[in-house]
């Protein structure tokens, strides 16, 4: 299995996200792929496959989904990790930060 990473601009919430990721499901050869939705900005997608994935391939899936792949697309290396951990990274992140919501922490 090959990991390909790249970003998507301008998605805005869990229905942007759902679109993306079922267009990525019709590229031939994608076995998986998942988003780490960041509102308004870049947010991370990982794509499975059996074999490298073409950044043409990808980008128009995301353009029939009616968003952008981020300009600097890159692919993944063995020192990228998928969204889970880019996630339990910005929880933590916020878990350890002076920002608190009224005080509930």
């Amino acid at each position: 299995m090959v990991t390909t990473a790249f970003a998507v601009e301008g998605l805005t919430c869990g229905s942007c996200l759902a679109e993306v990721l079922e267009q990525m499901r019709t590229v031939a050869g994608v076995s998986g792929a998942a988003i780490d939705l960041v509102v308004g900005g870049r947010s991370p997608v990982v794509v499975t496959s059996g074999a490298a994935m073409r950044t043409d391939q990808i980008r128009a899936a995301v353009e029939q989904a009616g968003f952008v792949l981020a300009a600097d697309d890159r692919r993944a290396g063995p020192h990228d990790h998928g969204p889970e951990h880019v996630l339990a990274t910005r929880i933590s992140e916020l878990d350890n930060s002076e920002f608190f919501l009224g005080g509930v922490r």
